[in-house]
């Protein structure tokens, strides 16, 4: 009986884990768009079909998961990216697709959590 219930118990961890990782995925392609706005949000758009989001800000106190200095650093990697022609990849931790990301959402909107060329 012990060893049944054991079986069971991990069982059901292991079904409650998965959601964790189901979530984690990746936008890649051509950067279609990128650009730091008034505010000092860094707009992107393309990779992977993703709308225009907010993704990161170079502001102190902007929000979102990048510090300013790493938002930079990912403005800078994207623009490389558009100006090189170069496929650059978003990943993203959350139940959404590429496609269905927050139109225009600023960076506390997104789950983006690294940035990468191709």
């Amino acid at each position: 009986m012990k060893k049944w219930f054991c079986v069971v118990s991990l069982l059901v961890v292991a079904v409650l884990a998965l959601p964790a990782y189901a979530g984690q995925y990746g936008c890649t392609g051509t950067v279609t768009m990128v650009f730091i706005n008034s505010n000092g949000v860094m707009v992107v758009s393309g990779p992977g079909g993703l709308p225009p989001i907010g993704l990161c800000s170079v502001n102190v106190g902007g929000g979102g998961v990048f510090s300013p200095d790493a938002c930079k650093v990912v403005y800078a990697t994207l623009l490389a990216a558009k100006l090189s022609g170069q496929s650059a990849q978003i990943n993203f931790n959350d139940a959404l697709t590429c496609s269905t990301q927050p139109v225009w959402g600023g960076p506390t909107s997104t789950s983006a959590w690294a940035v990468s060329t191709q």
